[in-house]
Order: C-alpha cells, then structure tokens, then sequence
C-alpha cells in the first residue's frame, strides 16, 4: 500500500503569494497550491471569493487535490475556474478531519475561519500565462549525433575517417552527415518517432559542433544549406518535426569572432563579445572565460547588445528555414533576459516552435512562461537510474523522488517534461545496468508511461553500450540490430500513440513497495494501469484501485490480450508479475449485472 500511518493535525502547512504557489493555466483558470507534512491524512479546501462582487459568506469552497508526494510533503492544488477574467481575488485553507479542522491565512494557522489578512491574486496578464505548443505532449523524441548516426552512400567522404564501428574519441570522425539521415528516414518511420532533436550541425572543427565556427552554415562534413533544406522537407513529409541545438553560451575558438580578438587584444570589435582578463589574454590555460575552462569553448557576455542581436538573428534565421524549434544548450547559465528576449522572437514568428532547455537539475525558474517550454528532465534519469539500473533505492525511494520532482514545476508543464535515460553527455542506460536488456525495457516503459515526453537516444532502441563521453557517442549499430528490444519500443510508441491517457491523463501513484512500482493514467475516456518490477524474482501484487465498490476488467496492451482479474471490494489482485517485467493494462470498470 502507498498510504501510510496518518499524522493528528498540519503542523506545517506550504503557501506562499509566488509564482510557485499561484499561476494562471488562462486568464480564467488559475492554479493554488498548497502543501502540508506527508501522511497528514484529512481533506484541504480552498476558500475563494472575489472582494468586490462577492462577500466572504457567499465565498466557494474547492476540495483540492494531491497531486504529489515526496519524502516529508504532500502537495495539493485546486483550479479555479471562472467565466470572466479571474481578478481581485481573496481567499485562505481549511483543513478538515473527522471533528479537527484548522485553517491558514496570511498571519498563519488557526482554528477558527480568518476575518482578515486573506491571501489575495490581483490578475492575470497575458504573458503571465505559461502554454506549451500545441504538439509537444503528443511528441516521441529521436536524439540523433549526427557525425555518428548514419553516413549516406552517395557523399564524398572528408579525409581521415575512422571504419565505422571503430572505438569513438573526442577527436576522431566516422562520416555521419545529414544525408545519412535521409537515407534512414523509413528506419525512424518504422520505428515510430515523430520528432527529431539533432545535435549541433552548424560549421565547427569539432566532431560535437558545440564549439560553433558560424551559426549561418552548415558544416562542410554533414552537407550543405540546401542538403538541410531537403532533409527537413523529408522530415515533414514523414510527419516528423526537427528540433536544432542551440549554442549560445559559448562559442568557438576558431569563431571569427574569437580569433579577432586574439590578434587584436582588447582593440578588436568584439572584445566585449567574451569575459577576458585585465592584462594579456593567455589560452594555454585559458585566462578568459570558458564553458569548464575549457579553452575551446569562449563564454559569450550577453550584457553586450551585439551579442544579443548575433544570436537572435541565428534563432530568426533557421526558424524561417523551417526548423520547429530549439534546443539551447547549457540555458541555465545565460543570462536570463536574454531567453525571455529569445522567447519573444520566436514566439513571433511560430507561437507553436519548441524551446527546450538543458538543465541537469531543477529548472522550475526557466518554465514559469517567459522563456523555455519544457527542459531536458535529467532529474527523472536520475531517480529512474537509480531504481532500476543501478538498485540503489527501492520504489518507495523512487515514488519520492518522481514526486519530489513534480512539485518543483507548474502542474500545466508536468506532460511536457522531456523524459530521457540518456544522453551525448552520459553513459548509455544498458551499461549502467551492467548489460541487462530487460533493465532498459523496464526504463523505456517508464519513459513511455509516466507523465512527460519520451526521448530515445540513437541506439538505445537496440540496447546500444557505452561509458560517459566520448564512448556514448559510437556510431549506429546498423549491422548489430537486437531486434527485439526494437519491438519492446515500437510497440511501447504505438502505444503511447493508441491511448490518450498516456499523453493527456492524469498520474496517481498506486502502490511502492521494495521492488513493485504501481500507477494509473486517467483521461476522461481511458484508464490505464502501469505495473514494473524491478526485482530479480517474480512477485505476487495486490493493488488498490479505489474505494468504491467496482470491478475491473483488463487488457494488456504489451501483449493485446486480455487478463484475468481477480476483484474483491475496492481492489484488484494482479496475481504474479515476472521478474524484472512490466506490463500496461487498459482497465474498464464491469457492467453491473
């Protein structure tokens, strides 16, 4: 069982009049949060008004739901809704259990209903409301490193290519170009994929591309303007959406730009482009600022207007070529004025253009509706790591950690987190599970399930391996499918595409018990059960699905049959669950005789 052994009364309760706890979904729906210690057990309310039209008597109470929970809180929301603009609200918390009831307000709590000093909203601006594109939930993200994913037949390969298959460095090429991925489309179209993230592809010495020569050019190695051109239609043809990285923190050593400043010091046009030192600039090691000072890599200062205008002119630019969005690498270390300026521009030109930002932790201050839409969500690779790759927690541990997760974001950006398990800059998922193949399938499926966007990075389909950078980034295993961990994926896509619960329902963790990790996903049409099992052996489960008097029948959408379901009041027994398995089954309450 999830539930646990219930506190007397809140001896702490969480509100505050911000941005974390009070946020507009629309200018007539806005969102109230409020926490109290875990296990506190009762029902809290929400007591609203407007002070002008209403008075406090004919105020509305909201019974507000969990929607989190974490190792010392549980959080709740409720969403008023109203049919105006919501504004000149007043409003406080009541807290009810049994014959106990307390109350907050902004002087604390107390035991009685306040007669002043209520919490207050003002009103809603329209820039104050957060909405990611209209596309991006439905989304199933193909991570590709382009020098390394495919290399087209028909292309002139540059001097000094590694054999494909070779042992990858950080200085080494293999000959992967755009198009290579042209010529694999009908692999990602089978495959199932929708959207496409690529890693840098604009001109750079490097095999990565992140230390960018020209923003405006596509490197030599990897094609042409026009080859980019013909690969996006392709993409778009095929229904699939392509997301670019975006470097703006840094720059290239090679860059023009740099390199004027090299040779002319402190008198170049662009010295005020880089964070340089008082007296002679020295690069071995670097005196000037650096992404981990590392010297290739000069940290552009965004305080600098041309700065600004180089870089907004590069986001225009590509988006009027046609790309549906960015990826900005490194965000949270750029000013952030310069992101809420990004956001307006390329908002401007296709309110439905993706912002995705890296962060590796938590990135509640980029998602507040000024500057990205969602972030690469590294803090669910790590809970999901450490639950099945490595075992280091149980899934008690696990559901804290995906609740702890979830409170630090609004509740509207919650299904667009871009869930992965790897990336370019980390060990491949199978080799963190020592090899085990059944271990990436139990991750993807959380990938799949859990609220958030999937992302595969290339290869991890057929259980590709690697250590950390730069042996994560081999080349495709092109001659070296496991096909059967390609149909555990094709299968967990089409899924997710068949059933809107997947995408659009609400979470609620059902049962975290050592090995067992349990969970539904409502929509108003569909509910649907996630079972995982980490552990090494088979398990006998018992969940509870609710506590009204109803039974279930079910489908498993893994294997398109139906199950058989033992019912007793308020609970369905699972039966026995095979070691590290899982399953997803379509749950439909039994007609009443």
């Amino acid at each position: 069982m999830y539930e646990e052994k219930r506190l007397k009364t809140p001896e702490i309760w969480i509100h505050e009049k911000s941005r974390e706890c009070v946020y507009p979904k629309s200018r007539r729906e806005l969102v109230v949060e409020c926490s109290l210690p875990r296990n506190t057990g009762g029902d809290l309310y929400l007591i609203v008004w407007n002070r002008f039209t209403e008075s406090q008597q004919a105020s509305h109470s909201l019974k507000m739901k969990r929607y989190a929970r974490e190792s010392q809180f549980d959080h709740y929301y409720a969403v008023i809704e109203e049919v105006e603009p919501i504004r000149y609200l007043r409003y406080y918390f009541q807290w009810r259990k049994a014959e106990q009831i307390a109350f907050l307000s902004t002087t604390g709590i107390l035991d009685e209903a306040p007669k002043d000093r209520f919490f207050e909203y003002l009103c809603t601006n329209e820039q104050d409301v957060f909405s990611l594109p209209k596309w991006w939930q439905d989304a199933v993200v193909y991570q590709i490193f382009p020098e390394r994913f495919s290399k087209g037949k028909e292309t002139i390969e540059p001097d000094g290519l590694e054999a494909w298959g070779e042992k990858p460095t950080r200085e080494n090429f293999f000959g992967g170009n755009l198009q290579g991925i042209m010529e694999a489309m009908d692999y990602l179209v089978d495959l199932g994929i929708n959207t496409l993230y690529l890693n840098p592809i604009f001109e750079s010495p490097s095999n990565h591309k992140y230390d960018t020569i020209d923003y405006f050019h596509i490197d030599p190695h990897f094609g042409t303007l026009e080859k980019f051109k013909e690969m996006l239609l392709l993409c778009h043809q095929n229904g699939i959406r392509v997301i670019l990285d975006g470097v703006f923190n840094h720059i290239g050593y090679d860059s023009k730009q740099f390199q004027d400043v090299l040779e002319n010091g402190k008198e170049s046009e662009y010295a005020d482009w880089f964070y340089l030192p008082e007296g002679e600039i020295e690069t071995d090691p670097p005196n000037y600022e650096c992404v981990g000072y590392y010297k290739w890599m000069p940290k552009l200062r965004f305080s600098t207007p041309s700065v600004r205008r180089h870089c907004l002119r590069v986001g225009a630019y590509w988006l009027e070529v046609g790309i549906d969005g960015w990826r900005l690498d490194v965000c949270d270390e750029v000013d952030y004025t310069f992101w809420q300026e990004f956001r307006r521009m390329v908002k401007k030109i296709n309110p439905q253009a993706m912002l995705l930002g890296e962060t590796w932790g938590d990135g509640r201050e980029m998602m507040r509706g000024d500057q990205m839409d969602s972030v690469m969500n590294y803090l669910f690779r790590d809970a999901v790591m450490d639950f099945i790759a490595k075992e280091t927690i149980d899934a008690g541990a696990f559901a804290d950690l995906i609740g702890k997760m979830f409170s630090n974001y609004p509740i509207q950006t919650h299904r667009g987190l871009l869930n992965l398990i790897g990336s370019h800059d980390t060990e491949r998922f199978v080799t963190a599970a020592n090899g085990a193949d059944q271990k990436l399938q139990l991750a993807a499926a959380l990938q799949f399930t859990l609220l958030g966007v999937p992302m595969i990075y290339y290869g991890d389909e057929h259980a590709m391996e690697g250590e950390n950078d730069p042996d994560c980034r081999r080349t495709m295993c092109w001659d070296a499918m496991n096909r059967e961990v390609k149909k555990v994926y094709q299968r967990l896509i089409r899924i997710r595409k068949e059933n809107p619960a997947l995408r659009e329902g609400e979470m609620e963790i059902l049962h975290a018990r050592e090995g067992i990790f349990a969970f539904l996903r409502k929509s108003e049409s569909q509910t649907i059960l996630v079972l995982i099992n980490r552990d090494s052996d088979s398990k006998e489960i018992e969940i509870p699905l609710d506590q009204n008097e109803k039974k279930w029948t079910g489908k498993s959408l893994m294997e398109n049959s139906n199950i058989e379901m033992q019912n007793k009041v308020g609970t369905m027994i699972g039966g026995s669950l095979a070691a590290q398995a899982f399953d997803i089954i379509l749950l439909k309450e039994e007609e009443n005789e």
